[in-house]
Order: structure tokens, then C-alpha cells, then sequence
């Protein structure tokens, strides 16, 4: 490229600056290349290249790629054997990267020139935070080296030396350097067999480490002498979360006369004793300390041989423990007796998630009365029993309680029900996926009336009859979606029933049922009690005005419910008028949806009270009024609330009789509300003029929306443009739909630029783009906000993010 030169012989300063922006560019553009060779994204704070087999060519690379990251913060090059040997020349940048705060290098083959450049490259470094030297046998023997430039007031907070040969040498600095890491909170030791010698030294510098949240000393090779020098630290690590001591095998004794200080403790979650020879006398001190450790979430006491005989106290008092979540008695010898005191204890173990109690040949011909004893909890979903001897009467006890589809049979063969091979299809598709263990999250039990996809006989009320006696308290279930059945109020008879009895079911979709009035009481009163449920569909159900009261009233006691569709029940303005009073003091609710009721009058009464309840509510995240009749007026008092009103997410106005000067309210409100993210305006009629308004507050002031709709409002060529010219000076705003309107040709190409630039991605809006000689014109797709709230596809996702936009940005709960 030519520069220009002035009369002096001086280059432009201009071509100066363009000279060396194009260089920046040509180099951001080969980083960006480096990084998608090897799979990664670009990211100004964070770089990864962990296990990414990079060579010495790509160490180089990477150096001439650090300066242009000044805001680094992170720098994982972990599990690379080429650094080794090159990191001289990385450490060598790190006057650049001030500002980093982790720094990972496990496994990278760390040369002992490696570890002396590390140590003199830390002082460019004071806000660092992390360190992982973990699997650099160099690091061991030369620990000075690399840490002697840490000073008092360092802000380390993690520093992880896992299997790095230390030597008790290494040990005794450890100890001395430890009282200058006042911010600590995470040392990891575990897998240097030879530290023990400098343990005193460590102890004693533990003893000034107020903060330390976890310690791990897994496989360390300490002895009994350790655990009583350990024991001396206890009484000044009050913090601690986490201790491992796992995997020392001279443990054995020594915690019989020294564990108490192991109650000092009082915020351990974890503690792992696993293969540690623990002795009978070991385990009888532990029977005085751990029961008292009240915050112990996850307790490992596996490989201990002499559990089996002497342990009944221990297991016993298990029960103290109210917050245990994972407990782990693998391979332990448990004898009769023990395996009988810890499935008692079992029972006061509510929050127990993981059960482990593998190679325990105790178990076998006795697990039915652990399995009758854990049908009781309420959040278990791991156990754990293998090559635990178990006979055939345990396999088929294993069977009965999982086997759904055998359950349902045998039930209709008792009740003389005939069996609904629809639900026996669902159900055997079920028992396949508990086996296959993906039942930990929970499952929903889809029985839809509308699947076209394999033959249906739509469920009656005695149908869920069966199956409601099935799936009391079973564990496994977490949402049962029966739309477009008919259930009648029968079936609410049942599913009342069900919500009353059980604990595990969070979604419940009956939308299109022919339930009437008396079942929406039914199902309304039964949540009254019920805390788990968390959205309930009642969509379509012509529970009217009456089976409507009694949902608003369960809402002043119900405080679990975080979701409620209402819509297309025959609701009147008594019960809008209701909702929207119990709204301004309900916190739990943060999704409603009242579409479509049967009001009467002209005076927007119902808009003038869901007003009001948007500027007393502070809770409220998703709101659908459809087909409430607003007009601008009920608009402006819509918009007066929204200016107070700082929860609101989702807004659904569609199907409304809004007009340009309703958009003129709409418009003033978003310049100054910032948490509306979703916008619902389809089938109103508000026209250029009103889309123009929104258009410039979207340019100009408003940065929180994200998704807007205005399908089939009278929108024509000039109103479409300037919406789509509001995009490309608006980042927030990605999904836009539009459909339904009148559209020019200017619309059409506006569209296809927003589109082909990558402003507006595909699955963002419901047109595409097509030309025909020479000309473009748009076609509909299937995007929306709700494309499938109705009806669900043969041949894609319902829920997904594409046909579902509003529901995926503003989820409340998991379920759409």
C-alpha cells in the first residue's frame, strides 16, 4: 500500500494509523484462524487450549497471539507435553497479561528451566488467583523455585500441586510460605508420597489459613503420627468445606485418640476416609464425632474392611445427619447387623440422593427391605448394588417396583379395567428409560391425545383412574402431560387425587379435556395442599366463571405454584377481576396466562385492574391477555403500569383491538423500561404509524427488547422498513416476526439484506427470503413465539427454541 508523504518527507499520520489498523485486523484474523484450527472460540478474557495436542509450532503461535489479549484473565494449557521445554517464551508475555487471575499447566511435561521462569514471571502477574501445577514431576524438589516470589497479601485463592513428586523438603517452604496466602481457599495435595517429612511445617502454616474451604491430602502416604499433627490445625480451620484424606493406608489408628478436634469442623460438607485402614477403635471414636458434623453432605467410608463388624453404632447414627446427600459404603464387609442399623438410619435421611453400597455380599437376599425403607424417600436417585450377591427374590423385586408397564396391567386386571394400549405403549417406552438410567432429572409421562405419529385411544377418566394409582409416589415421574383426552370431570376426580398424594410431580398438562366447573373445583381445592406441583395447564377446559374462583382462591394459599394457564376456560370478569387482585400479594406465580375470556361491556374494567395488579406486583415474569378486548385505552393503563412495574419479562397483548395511538403509549413506556424482553403485539391493528413509533424507540432508546411480534397488524412497505432499519442500530433486538402484513418490495429486500448480513438469523423470524426473476419476495416460515401452544409437529421439535422463541428466552420452570 502506498503512503503519502508531505513536502518534508513525513508519512501521513492518517496512513499511519490505517496502516497499522490493517496489520491489527490481518493479525486478529490469523488468531482467529489459529483458534478454529484447534476447535476453540475466540474470547477476549478467557483462553482455552486444554488437551489440544498443540506442538511446538502452535506454542509459538500461541506467543505471538498473547499480546493481543491485554484483559486475559484466563489460561488453561493444561495436558500439552510440548509447553514443557517452551515455556520460557509464554512467561515471557506475561508482562502483558497482567491481569491474569488462573493459570493452569497440569500435565505439560514442565522442565526444570520451565519451573524457573515460571517463578520469576509471577511478579507480572499480582492478580493471579489460580494456580494448577498438577502432574509436573519437575515441580517437586524445585518448589522454591517457583513459588518464593508469592509475598504477603498474594491474592491466591486455589493452588493445586497434585502428584508433582513434592519432597518434604518442598513440605517444610510449604509451611513457611502458607501464613503469606491469607485469600487461600483451596490446596490440593493429594498423590505426593513423600511430603509426610515436611507435614509439621504444613500443620502449622494451616494453622494461619482462616479462609481454607478444601483440603485435600489424598494419597500422601500419611501415618498415624500424621492425623494427630493434622488434628492440631483443625481447631483454626473453621471454614473448611471439604477434607480428603482418602487413599493413606498408615492412617489406621490414628484417629483413636485424636479426632476430636474433627468437631471444631462445623461447616465440613465432605468427608472421605475411603481406603484408609481405618481400625475398630478408629471407628468407635468416629461414632462420637461424625454424627455431630450437622452440615455433612457427602461421607465416604468405603474400602474400610473393618466396617463390617464394628460399625453398627456409626451407621446407626447416620440419622443426625439431616443434609447427607451422597453416602458410600462400598466394599466394606457390612455384616447383618450393620446392614441392618444403616437401613434404619436410612429412613431420617431426607435429603440422601446417592446410595452406594457396591460389594457388600450382605446385601443379597435382604435388599427388599432397603428398597421397602427407600420407596419413602423423596429425592434419591442413585443406588448403587453391584456384585452384592443378589438372589432372584431381589431381581424381581428390583422388577416390580420399576416395572411400570406390569404395574398397569395387573392393576386393570384387579379393578376389571380394560388396559389402554396407548398408555401401555407409553409406559413400556418409560420402563425402557429408567433402565437405561436417564430418570435422574425426572421424566414426563407424554400420553397426548393428538399423537399422530403411532396409533391413539385417547384416555378416559377411568383410564386415568388406573393410571393414577400407578404413579402415586413413584419416584421417577416429575410430569405427566394427558392434553386432548377425555378425561372429563372423572378423570379431575382422579388427578385431584393424584395431586394430593403424589410428591414428585412438577408439571401437570390437562389442556382440551371437556373438564367443566366442578373438576376445576376439584383440582383447585386439591392444591390447596399440594407443594411440589409447579405449572399446571388447564388450557381449553370450560371450567367457567365458577371453577375460575376457585383457582384465584387457591392462590392466596397455594405458595408453590409458579405457573398457571387459564387460557380458553369460558373465564368471566368476576374471576379476571379476582386473578388480578390475588396477584398483588401471591409471590410464587411468575406465569400467567388468562387468554380469551367472556367479558361483556365496552369499559375494559378487567384491563383497569391487571393494571393496577402490574404495579403492586414485583413478581410476575410472564403475562398472557389475548383476546380481552383492549383497546387504547385499556393500552395507556396497561403502559401507566408497566412504568413502575420492574419484573415483567414477557408481555402477550395479541389478538386485541390496539391502534396507533395505543403504540404511542407503548412506545413512550419502553424508553425507560428495561426489563420487557419479549412483546407480543400479532393480530392488533396498529399500522405504519404505530409501528413507526415502536420503530424509533427501538433505534433510539430501548435496549432490553429482544423479541418483538407484530403479525397481521396492517402493517405496510414503509412501517416494515423502518422496523427493519431499527435492527441494525439496535443489538438487543434478534427475533422479529412479521408475517401477515402487506408487503413491497423495498420489505422484501430490507428482510433478505437483515438476513444474508446475519443481523437477523433465520430461526429468528417466520419469512425467508426467495427471488423470482430477479425480484425477492418472502415466504413463511414456521418460527414464532408460540408456534406450537395449540398443536404439536410431526416432524419437529415442539419445544423448540425456533417455534418457541417467547417461551425459551423467558422459561419459567423447564417445561414450555
Amino acid at each position: 500500500m502506498a503512503l503519502h508523504q508531505s513536502p518534508k518527507g513525513e508519512i501521513d499520520p492518517g496512513d499511519k494509523t490505517l496502516s497499522s489498523e490493517m496489520e491489527l485486523g490481518s493479525r486478529m484474523e490469523k488468531n482467529d484462524q489459529f483458534l478454529q484450527m484447534l476447535g476453540k472460540k475466540t474470547a477476549n478474557k478467557h483462553l482455552d487450549l486444554n488437551s489440544c495436542g498443540l506442538t511446538t509450532a502452535d506454542v509459538r503461535k500461541m506467543v505471538a497471539l498473547l499480546p493481543f489479549f491485554p484483559d486475559l484473565e484466563e489460561l488453561d494449557i493444561s495436558w500439552n507435553d510440548f509447553v514443557g521445554g517452551n515455556l520460557p517464551s509464554i512467561t515471557q508475555q506475561m508482562q502483558v497479561t497482567s491481569k491474569l487471575k488462573v493459570l493452569r499447566l497440569a500435565s505439560c511435561r514442565l522442565t526444570t528451566e520451565d519451573v524457573r521462569a515460571l517463578g520469576e514471571a509471577f511478579e507480572m502477574i499480582p492478580e493471579l488467583e489460580e494456580l494448577n501445577l498438577s502432574w509436573n514431576s519437575k515441580v517437586g524438589g524445585n518448589l522454591p523455585l517457583i513459588l518464593q516470589k508469592f509475598q504477603k497479601g498474594s491474592k491466591i485463592q486455589v493452588l493445586e500441586l497434585v502428584d508433582c513428586a513434592l519432597t518434604s523438603e518442598d513440605g517444610a517452604f510449604l509451611g513457611q510460605l502458607l501464613p503469606k496466602l491469607q485469600s487461600l481457599e483451596v490446596l490440593d495435595l493429594s498423590i505426593n508420597r513423600n511430603i509426610g517429612g515436611g507435614l509439621n511445617n504444613i500443620a502449622q502454616g494451616l494453622q494461619s489459613i482462616s479462609t481454607l474451604k478444601i483440603l485435600k491430602l489424598h494419597s500422601c502416604g500419611l501415618s498415624q503420627k500424621s492425623v494427630k499433627i493434622l488434628d492440631a490445625a483443625f481447631r483454626y480451620l473453621g471454614e473448611l468445606r471439604k477434607l480428603d484424606l482418602s487413599c493413606n493406608k498408615e492412617l489406621g489408628g490414628g484417629f483413636e485418640d485424636t479426632s476430636a478436634l474433627l468437631v471444631m469442623l462445623k461447616h465440613l460438607e465432605v468427608l472421605d476416609l475411603h481406603q484408609c485402614s481405618l481400625t475398630v477403635d478408629d471407628i468407635a471414636s468416629l461414632t462420637q464425632v461424625i454424627p455431630l458434623l450437622s452440615n455433612l453432605q457427602e461421607l465416604d467410608l468405603s474400602f474400610n474392611k473393618k466396617m463390617g463388624s464394628s460399625s453398627e453404632n456409626l451407621l446407626s447414627r447416620l440419622r443426625f445427619l439431616p443434609a447427607l446427600k451422597s453416602l458410600l459404603i462400598n466394599n466394606c464387609a457390612l455384616e447383618s447387623e450393620t446392614f441392618t442399623a444403616l437401613v434404619e438410619a436410612s429412613i431420617h435421611l431426607p435429603a440422601l440422593e446417592i446410595f452406594s453400597l457396591s460389594w457388600n455380599k450382605c446385601v443379597g437376599g435382604n435388599l427388599k427391605l432397603l428398597l421397602e425403607t427407600l420407596k419413602l424417600s423423596t429425592s434419591l436417585h442413585v443406588l448403587r448394588l453391584s456384585s452384592c450377591s443378589l438372589v432372584t427374590e431381589d431381581v424381581e423385586f428390583l422388577e416390580s417396583i420399576a416395572g411400570l408397564q406390569e404395574h398397569y396391567q395387573n392393576l386393570c386386571l384387579e379393578k376389571s379395567q380394560k388396559t389402554n394400549p396407548y398408555i401401555l405403549h407409553v409406559l413400556r417406552e418409560v420402563d425402557e428409560e429408567i433402565k437405561r438410567g436417564r430418570s435422574e432429572k425426572g421424566i414426563t409421562l407424554n400420553i397426548a391425545g393428538n399423537n399422530r405419529l403411532i396409533p391413539v385411544e385417547r384416555v378416559t377418566g377411568e383410564d386415568f383412574w388406573i393410571l393414577s394409582e400407578i404413579l402415586q409416589n413413584h419416584p421417577f415421574i416429575s410430569g405427566l402431560d394427558v392434553r386432548y383426552n377425555v378425561l372429563s370431570d372423572v378423570g379431575a376426580y382422579y388427578a385431584a387425587k393424584l395431586l394430593q398424594t403424589q410428591r414428585y410431580l412438577i408439571y401437570l398438562n390437562l389442556m382440551f379435556n371437556d373438564i367443566g366447573p366442578e373438576g376445576g373445583e376439584l383440582i383447585a381445592k386439591a392444591l390447596h395442599k399440594n407443594t411440589t406441583l409447579k405449572y399446571l395447564r388447564m388450557t381449553g377446559n370450560k371450567i367457567e366463571n365458577k371453577g375460575g374462583m376457585f383457582f384465584a382462591s387457591m392462590l392466596q394459599i397455594n405458595s408453590s405454584l409458579e405457573k398457571l394457564d387459564l387460557g380458553d376456560c369460558d373465564l368471566g370478569m368476576q374471576t379476571v377481576i379476582a386473578f388480578a387482585t390475588v396477584l398483588t400479594q401471591n409471590q410464587a406465580v411468575k406465569g400467567i396466562n388468562l387468554n380469551r375470556p367472556l367479558l361483556y361491556g365496552e369499559q375494559e374494567e378487567s384491563t383497569v385492574h391487571l393494571g393496577h395488579m402490574l404495579k403492586e406486583n414485583h413478581w410476575l415474569v410472564e403475562l398472557h391477555i389475548c383476546k380481552h378486548g383492549i383497546k387504547n385505552c385499556g393500552m395507556q393503563k396497561l403502559c401507566d403500569a408497566l412504568y413502575l412495574n420492574q419484573s415483567l419479562r414477557y408481555l402477550d397483548i395479541s389478538c386485541n383491538k390496539i391502534t396507533r395511538d395505543g403504540m404511542e403509549y407503548l412506545a413512550d413506556v419502553l424508553k425507560s423500561n428495561t426489563t420487557l424482553e419479549v412483546l407480543d403485539l400479532s393480530f392488533n391493528r396498529i399500522e405504519n404509524a404505530g409501528v413507526n413509533c415502536l420503530s424509533e424507540t427501538l433505534t433510539s432508546h430501548n435496549r432490553s427488547l429482544k423479541i418483538l411480534s407484530v403479525v397481521s397488524n396492517s402493517i405496510e412497505g414503509e412501517g416494515l422498513v423502518a422496523l427493519s432499519q431499527s435492527m441494525k442500530t439496535n443489538p438487543t433486538l434478534s427475533n422479529i416476526y412479521i408475517w401477515g402484513n402487506k408487503f413491497d418490495e423495498a420489505t422484501c429486500e430490507a428482510y433478505s439484506d437483515l438476513i444474508q448480513m446475519g443481523r437477523l438469523k433465520p430461526d429468528n423470524t417466520d419469512v425467508e427470503p426467495y427471488v423470482v426473476d430477479g425480484h425477492v419476495y418472502l415466504a413463511e416460515v414456521s418460527n414464532g413465539l408460540k408456534k406450537h401452544y395449540y398443536w404439536t409437529p410431526t416432524h419437529r421439535d415442539a419445544n423448540s427454541p425456533s417455534s418457541s422463541a417467547g417461551f425459551a428466552l423467558v422459561s419459567v420452570g423447564q417445561y414450555f
